[in-house]
């Protein structure tokens, strides 16, 4: 057998484990035939299905959703990224009848391209696979990970998880001035936006912190502002249609109801019960990596004083200090900082994601510099083993506990689920004028009756006693083209709040909104975008492979 079958049936065999330890991590939230869904949850399972009911019929999505929220049409599809998504809502098309199978499919893909964009990653620092897995699984298993996924549904998050490997790929790759590092960080970028907005945030922030601290050592080149400044024009392209929503949203309504600042932190005492008991719940108090983690994470800390060399310290250093910030140990819950940008971020627990991936990189440099698997394979399922089994121990326990909290959802049928998305997910985000509807909500939804929706039009009767105008509790936002009838003639459209004028006796109103031509073809540059970059990458520099098994570092003794 040549080498190049090796190789071949080698990376069949990651594939096939990638996917083995994938099923194994997404069964305990599926065991007993149902998925337990948390208020995040009920918000991402409506959006995507407003999003499958437009795509198949053949359309893009319009920007609001007339599906769930309680038929107040916010616009979830038009503010929050989407795309992404897709390795959720493109399994309905084949489970069409079976929605909690289709989400158990989508897990099993995220779990998958989380696997191998971190061995992407881990590639660049170490050519020994057995190394290489070791750090995939610390990331993959990091208890945040579980965290996010199955006890927050933070899907956008969760997504975003998968992203960030690739991310510090394409970083890596600038500093090292390899031609295409741009492309891969363009591209991974132009993902996160498609995916979630605050973790874009987030990665922008920190990679200018360290361009200003490679400025501050003079370890910084002109290559590498030429390159971020090509990734920022390859990210706008591949994300083009998100953006172009988002901004057309937020530019002509002045008063969205964006979701809150704050700087909620890990409590140092309840993280520290919750990680004995293996605790996955969704507070933020109590956000964490896992006991074996944050023991390893440690240990590296005690390490750094021990050995004075090797790369593995400032990645582990890295790590921890992001970590130490988390703590409530540090007064960064003062409105100061609250009301400032950093605000943004909410729960400090959110940058557990960072710690994990640095923590995994840190443990791969670790073993890779110092040998420690040669003589010493054993390691590996002593480290494996109990790492693996605490993850899924901790998502059985979260999902067989019932009701720990009033928002909890047990969908195990099509029926179940068509209710969830329908008639019982709730959402307050991106509402117009959210003060105004709010002294308004009781009085407004007595008037309604609503008759049917679906992810294009919304369509209601109301019973007038007189002939006078109605405002209705569904939200009209400026800037996109609605079209309203009333009594099967066109009416005037008002914002923020839907007023029609009623004839006295039963009236039927329908509200729609397709997507638009600029819609379509920024989707449509969007998708050639990323193709290309797809392709450049994968056929025209197949001597840049993503899975590079050149060394970024030279060891230090």
């Amino acid at each position: 057998m040549t080498k190049k079958h090796i190789r071949k049936w080698s990376m069949m065999y990651i594939i096939l484990l990638f996917i083995i330890i994938a099923i194994i991590t997404t069964i305990p939230a599926f065991l007993g035939g149902y998925f337990k869904v948390t208020y995040d949850g009920g918000v991402h399972l409506t959006r995507w299905e407003a999003v499958y009911q437009a795509l198949k019929h053949g359309k893009l999505p319009s920007m609001v959703n007339f599906i769930g929220f309680q038929g107040i049409s916010s616009a979830y599809t038009g503010l929050y990224p989407w795309i992404t998504s897709l390795i959720f809502i493109l399994p309905r098309f084949i489970f069409s009848a079976d929605p909690v199978i289709a989400l158990f499919c989508g897990f099993i893909i995220l779990n998958v391209l989380t696997q191998a964009s971190a061995y992407i990653l881990m590639r660049e620092f170490t050519a020994n696979k057995l190394v290489n897995l070791v750090g995939v699984m610390f990331y993959q298993f990091s208890a945040y990970h579980m965290g996010v996924m199955f006890a927050r549904n933070a899907m956008g998050e969760s997504i975003a998880y998968a992203i960030l490997p690739m991310i510090l790929t394409g970083v890596i790759r600038i500093w090292r001035y390899e031609k295409w590092s741009w492309l891969i960080l363009g591209l991974a970028m132009g993902a996160l936006i498609n995916t979630h907005i605050l973790s874009v945030l987030i990665v922008c922030t920190l990679i200018f912190i360290v361009e200003i601290i490679r400025i501050v050592a003079r370890k910084f080149k002109w290559y590498e502002l030429q390159s971020f400044g090509l990734a920022g024009i390859t990210a706008v392209l591949t994300s083009l249609y998100t953006i172009t929503n988002i901004l057309t949203l937020y530019l002509s309504n002045k008063d969205l109801n964006t979701p809150g600042h704050g700087l909620v932190a890990v409590d140092g005492w309840q993280v520290l019960q919750a990680l004995f008991n293996n605790s996955i719940e969704d507070k933020p108090a109590i956000f964490n990596i896992g006991l074996i983690e944050t023991g390893m994470l440690l240990f590296l800390v005690v390490m750094m004083l021990v050995r004075k060399s090797g790369n593995w310290r400032y990645w582990t250093a890295t790590s921890f200090g992001i970590f130490f910030c988390t703590l409530n140990w540090l007064p960064l819950q003062k409105s100061l900082f609250i009301n400032s940008f950093f605000g943004n971020i909410q729960f400090l627990g959110r940058m557990l994601a960072f710690v994990s991936l640095f923590l995994a990189v840190s443990v791969t440099l670790f073993l890779e510099e110092n040998n420690v698997l040669i003589n010493n394979k054993i390691v590996v399922p002593v480290l494996f083993v109990p790492l693996i089994l605490m993850n899924i121990s901790a998502t059985y326990n979260y999902h067989i506990t019932k009701n720990d909290d009033p928002t909890r959802y047990y969908i195990s049928t099509e029926r179940q689920y068509n209710k969830l998305v329908n008639k019982q997910a709730t959402g307050g985000d991106y509402v117009v004028n959210y003060s105004q509807i709010k002294g308004s909500i009781y009085k407004l939804t007595n008037v309604k009756k609503i008759s049917n929706y679906d992810s294009l039009s919304f369509n209601f009767k109301n019973t007038s006693k007189t002939n006078r105008k109605h405002n209705f509790l569904l939200i009209v936002y400026k800037g996109l083209n609605y079209q309203v009838n009333v009594n099967d003639k066109k009416a005037k459209v008002t914002a923020p709040l839907l007023k029609v004028a009623l004839k006295s006796g039963m009236n039927h109103i329908k509200i729609s909104l397709s997507a638009s031509l600029r819609e379509y073809i920024t989707f449509g540059v969007m998708i050639l975008s990323n193709i290309a970059a797809l392709w450049i990458l994968i056929f025209k520099k197949r001597s840049n492979k993503l899975c590079n098994k050149k060394e970024f570092f030279k060891k230090q003794h």
